[in-house]
């Protein structure tokens, strides 16, 4: 598990219903898609990085991709 889902999931509280609650704050439609994140079968939590961050009011730090470097 990575260091991002690993925050991403510390976001989550600890009780029941929390993550479908948290899941469909986001959009999805079901909250199944978090336990496919704990169990390594999706990684669509990537896609949502932008709006946990504003949902939770934190900062998105990205470091540039090699491919947005152009070469001269």
């Amino acid at each position: 598990m990575d260091i991002m889902l690993q925050r991403i999931l510390s976001l989550i509280p600890d009780r029941h219903g929390a993550d479908a609650e948290f899941a469909r704050s986001l959009g999805y439609k079901s909250g199944n898609v978090v336990a496919d994140w704990r169990a390594g079968r999706s990684g669509s939590y990537r896609g949502k990085l932008r709006e946990i961050a504003e949902k939770y009011n934190c900062l998105l730090y990205t470091s540039p991709s090699p491919r947005d470097s152009t070469s001269s």
